[in-house]
C-alpha cells in the first residue's frame, strides 16, 4: 500500500471505528438503481414525477458508470427550464460525493443564476470537486465582499460539512467581513466543520487556532478534526457521514493505485476486514471490479462473483447486506435470484428486506413473482411498497401466465383494501396503483376510481396512469374533473388519459385547458393541444366545426385553429362533399393569409376555385380574386398563368393593374429579387394579352429592375470580396456563404473583382485565390483557370468569360 494512502486510511479507520453504520439511516422509498438510462432520464424530465422519484432517478444515474448516464445528467443540469430536475441532480452529486468533470460548468451556471434553493444545491455539488481550479473559484466568490450575499452564505453552508482544510482557512479569512450575516455564518460554519464549540464568536481565538493548524499535513488534519468532531455530539452524525466519504475515497485511491492483476486480492482482503465500514466500502470496490474490470487479469469469473455476493448477502452487518443486494441487481445475473430469495426467507431487518425486494424488482426475474406478491401483504407499509414496486417491474418485463396474473392481482387488491388513506401510507398507495397499471386488469377499476380522490397528488397521479391501459369508456367521466386538479402532474396525465378513453366526448374540456387564463402551466397547455389535435385528426366534420366554435376569437390559438380548419377541409373531402369542402378551403385560405402565410393559401384557393367554377360562378369569381391576391402576396410568378387563362376581361384588367402596382411597390422598396421574376413571367406568359404599350412598359420596368439589381449586386460583391481575405475567420466564412447564396448574380461582379486582383498595380494573390474558389461554386462551367498561369493568360481567360 502506498505510504501516504496507507496513513490516510489508518487515520480514518481510527475515527470511523465507532461510527453508526450507513444502513441505520433509512430513506423511505429508496430503491436500487435501475439499469434503464432512458427511463431514468425521462423521470428527471417529466414534470409528473415527484421530487422523491426524481431523486431516486438522479442517484441511480450517478451510480451507473458509463458516458450515457453522465451525459444524461449533464443535460438535465444544463436545462434551465427543468428546475426540479436540476435541483435533485445537484443534491444527489453532493450527497453521493461524486461527480463527473462535465458537470462543473452547468453547476457554476446554476450557482450564478438560480434561486437560493438551487444555488445552495449547486454550491454543495461544487464542493465535491477538490481541484484547485474549482475550489479556488469558490473561495474567490466567498472572499469577494461585492458578491451576492446569498451566494456567499450558500458557499459557507456548503463548505461547513466538508471537513476540508482549505475550507476552514477560507472561513477564517472572512471572520473580519463587514457584513454581520457573513461573520455569523462563518462562525457557525467553523463550528460545524471543526466540532469546536468553546471559541464561540471569539475571532482572535479562531485565528490563533488556524495559525496552529494551517500547516498540518492531510493525515494530521484529518486526525485533529476527527477528534474534535468526536467530542461534539451535536455534529456527530454529520461528521461521520463526511468521514465515511473520505474513507471511501481513500480506499478508492488505493484501488486505483493497485496494479490491475492485484485488485481482486485487495478487494477480497478488504471484504474480510472486521470493521463493517471497511467491508461496506469494499462492496463498492467489488462493484467496480465486476462492472469495469479494465483487464482480463482483474476480471472475476461469474461463478466466483456469485459466490462472493452470496457470502456478502449473509454478512453480519445490515448495511453490507443491502449493498450486496444492490450490487447483485446491478450485475444483472438472474442466477442470483435464488440467493436473494433465500436471504429474504431469513432476513429480519426491515430495511434490508426492502433492499432485497428492490433488487429482485430490478432483476425482473418472474421466478420471484410469487414471493414478491406475498410480501405485498406485509404489515410494514414501506416493505409492502417495496414489494409492490418490485412486482410492477417484474410484470413490466415479463408476460405473466393466467395463474401468475391472478396471484398478483389478488395480492394487490387485498393489500389495497387494508390500506388506511393516511399521509404515512401515500408511498404504499402509489406503489400499489403503479403495479396495478402494469397488470392492466379491469378488476382494479374500482380501486383506481377511488384513488382519483386521494389526498396525495402522487397517488392521484398513479391512479390516472393505472386507468389508462384499461381503456374503460366510463372512466372518462371520472377523469374529466382531474383536468382541474391542483397538481400540475395530475392535470397533465388526466388530459392525456382522458383523450385516450373518451376524447371526442370531452373535447371541450380538453380545449378549455389550452387557455392561458385557465391553465397556468405551459407544458399542460401544450399537452392539451397535442391530445386535442390528435383527437381531431381522426374526427368527422361536425367535431371539427365544434372545435372551431370553441376556438373562435382565440388570438393565442391562430396556428391551432388553422390546423383544425385543415382537418375540417380534409374530412369534408373524404366525405365526398365537394361544395362544403371548397367553402372550408376558402375559409382556411383566408385564415392563412391573415396569419401572413399566403404561399400556403394559394393551393387551397386553387382547389376551391376548381370545385366552384362550374357550380357557383359568382363565388368562384370571389375565390379567384382572393387567389390572385394570395399569389401576389407570396410573390409567386405563376400568378401570370392565372391571368393568361381567365376569360373575364374585367377580372383580367383589374388583376393586371394590381399585378403592375405590386411590382412597382416592390421596385420602390428595393426588393428587386422579388420583382424581377414577376416582371419576367408577365412578358413570357402574357404576350398575347398585353397591349403594345403595356408590353413596352413591362419591358422597360424589367430592364430598369435588372439594372438596379446589378448595381446593388456590384456594390455587395465589392464589400464581400474585401472580406474574403479578412483576418476574422467568421467574417470570411460569412462572405463566402453570402456570395454562394447570390448564385449567378454574383458571377459578373466577381469576374470584375478578379480582373482587378490580377491586373491591378499591386496584384492581390490571396484575394485572387479566394475569388476563384467562390467562382468554382457559383459558376462551375467557367473552367480552365490556373493560379500558376501568366498574368496575360489569366486576363485573356477572364475577358473571354466576360464576353456576352
Amino acid at each position: 500500500m502506498p505510504y501516504p494512502i496507507k496513513h490516510a486510511v489508518v487515520a480514518l479507520l481510527t475515527v470511523v471505528a465507532t461510527m453508526r453504520p450507513a444502513w441505520a439511516q433509512p430513506t423511505a422509498g429508496t430503491t436500487s438503481a435501475p439499469a434503464n438510462i432512458g427511463a431514468l432520464t425521462d423521470r428527471l424530465i417529466d414534470p409528473a414525477w415527484s421530487l422523491e422519484h426524481k431523486t431516486e432517478a438522479a442517484e441511480a444515474l450517478l451510480a451507473i458508470p458509463n458516458d450515457e448516464a453522465v451525459d444524461a445528467l449533464r443535460r438535465v443540469l444544463a436545462d434551465e427550464a427543468n428546475s426540479p430536475g436540476r435541483l435533485v441532480v445537484a443534491r444527489a452529486i453532493a450527497a453521493k460525493g461524486q461527480g463527473s468533470e462535465v458537470f462543473v460548468d452547468p453547476l457554476w451556471a446554476m450557482f450564478e443564476t438560480s434561486t437560493n434553493e438551487h444555488r445552495a444545491a449547486a454550491a454543495g455539488a461544487l464542493m465535491v470537486y477538490r481541484s484547485q481550479e474549482v475550489f479556488g473559484r469558490l473561495v474567490s466568490v466567498l472572499r469577494d465582499r461585492s458578491a451576492d450575499r446569498a451566494a456567499r452564505l450558500a458557499l459557507i453552508n456548503a463548505m461547513a460539512p466538508t471537513l476540508d482544510q482549505r475550507a476552514a482557512g477560507a472561513m477564517v479569512d472572512i471572520l473580519a467581513d463587514k457584513d454581520p450575516a457573513i461573520r455569523s455564518a462563518s462562525l457557525a460554519g467553523l463550528e460545524a466543520l471543526t466540532g469546536i464549540r468553546s471559541f464561540g464568536d471569539d475571532v482572535a481565538a479562531w485565528q490563533q487556532w488556524w495559525r496552529e493548524n494551517q500547516d498540518a499535513s492531510e493525515t494530521d488534519w484529518s486526525a485533529r478534526i476527527a477528534r474534535s468532531q468526536a467530542r461534539s455530539r451535536t455534529s456527530f452524525a454529520q461528521a461521520n457521514q463526511r468521514l465515511r466519504v473520505r474513507l471511501n475515497k481513500s480506499l478508492a485511491n488505493l484501488f486505483a493505485a493497485t496494479p490491475p492483476d492485484e485488485r481482486r486480492a485487495l478487494v477480497v482482503g478488504l471484504l474480510g476486514e472486521p470493521m463493517p465500514q471497511v467491508r461496506l466500502a469494499a462492496v463498492g470496490l467489488l462493484d467496480r471490479l465486476l462492472l469495469e474490470p479494465g483487464s482480463d487479469e482483474a476480471a472475476v469469473p461469474p461463478a466466483q462473483a456469485r459466490k462472493m455476493l452470496q457470502q456478502l448477502l449473509a454478512d453480519a452487518n445490515p448495511g453490507v447486506r443491502i449493498a450486496a443486494a444492490n450490487l447483485a441487481a446491478r450485475v444483472g445475473d438472474q442466477e442470483l435470484t435464488a440467493a436473494l430469495l433465500r436471504r429474504l426467507e431469513v432476513e429480519q431487518d426491515a430495511v434490508v428486506r426492502r433492499g432485497v425486494l428492490a433488487s429482485l424488482g430490478q432483476l425482473r426475474d418472474p421466478r420471484a413473482l410469487e414471493v414478491v406478491a406475498g410480501e405485498v401483504g406485509s404489515g410494514n407499509p414501506q416493505t409492502a411498497a417495496a414489494a409492490a414496486r418490485a412486482l410492477a417491474r417484474i410484470a413490466e418485463k415479463n408476460p405473466l401466465t393466467a395463474e401468475e396474473k391472478a396471484l398478483a392481482t389478488q395480492a394487490l387488491l387485498d393489500r389495497y383494501a387494508s390500506v388506511q388513506p393516511a399521509d404515512a401510507t401515500a408511498s404504499l398507495r402509489e406503489a400499489l396503483l403503479t403495479a396495478m397499471g402494469m397488470l392492466e386488469d379491469r378488476a382494479f377499476s374500482a380501486a383506481c376510481r377511488e384513488s382519483l380522490g386521494d389526498s396525495a397528488a402522487t397517488v392521484r397521479l398513479a391512479a390516472v396512469r393505472a386507468l389508462a391501459p384499461l381503456k374503460l369508456a366510463e372512466s372518462a367521466e371520472w377523469l374529466a374533473p382531474l383536468t382541474e386538479d391542483p397538481d400540475r402532474g395530475v392535470r397533465h396525465a388526466a388530459i392525456k388519459t382522458l383523450a385516450a378513453v373518451g376524447g371526442r366526448t370531452h373535447l371541450a374540456t380538453i380545449l378549455n385547458r389550452t387557455k392561458p387564463d385557465v391553465e397556468p402551466e405551459a407544458d399542460v397547455r401544450q399537452q392539451a393541444w397535442s391530445v386535442a389535435l390528435a383527437i381531431l385528426a381522426n374526427a368527422d366534420a361536425d367535431a371539427c366545426r365544434q372545435a372551431l366554435r370553441e376556438l373562435e376569437g382565440r388570438t393565442d390559438a391562430t396556428d391551432q385553429r388553422i390546423q383544425v380548419m385543415q382537418m375540417l377541409a380534409a374530412a369534408l373531402t373524404e366525405a365526398d362533399q365537394p361544395r362544403q369542402a371548397a367553402e372550408a378551403k376558402y375559409e382556411l385560405a383566408l385564415a392563412l393569409m391573415e396569419a401572413s402565410r399566403p404561399a400556403e393559401a394559394t393551393g387551397y384557393l386553387s382547389e376551391a376555385y376548381q370545385a366552384l367554377a362550374e357550380v357557383d360562378p359568382p363565388t368562384a369569381r370571389r375565390v379567384w380574386e382572393t387567389w390572385v391576391t394570395a399569389m401576389l402576396a407570396a410573390d409567386d410568378p405563376t400568378v401570370v398563368t392565372i391571368l393568361a387563362d381567365v376569360e373575364d376581361d374585367a377580372a383580367y384588367a383589374a388583376s393586371l393593374r394590381r399585378f403592375r402596382d405590386h411590382v412597382t411597390s416592390l421596385a420602390n422598396a428595393g426588393e428587386y429579387t422579388r420583382a424581377i421574376p414577376l416582371a419576367a413571367a408577365a412578358l413570357e406568359h402574357l404576350p398575347h394579352r398585353l397591349t403594345v404599350a403595356q408590353r413596352d412598359q413591362m419591358e422597360q420596368m424589367l430592364a430598369k429592375l435588372q439594372e438596379q439589381q446589378a448595381d446593388v449586386d456590384r456594390r455587395k460583391v465589392t464589400e464581400l470580396v474585401a472580406s474574403l481575405t479578412d483576418e476574422n475567420e467568421d467574417l470570411r466564412r460569412s462572405a463566402e456563404t453570402e456570395l454562394q447564396a447570390m448564385g449567378s448574380r454574383a458571377v459578373d461582379p466577381l469576374l470584375a473583382a478578379l480582373k482587378i486582383a490580377v491586373a491591378g498595380d499591386e496584384p492581390n494573390a490571396d484575394r485572387e485565390k479566394q475569388i476563384v474558389a467562390v467562382l468554382a461554386q457559383v459558376a462551375p462551367d467557367l473552367a480552365g483557370y490556373d493560379l500558376q498561369m501568366t498574368r496575360t493568360e489569366k486576363l485573356q481567360l477572364i475577358d473571354s468569360w466576360r464576353q456576352p
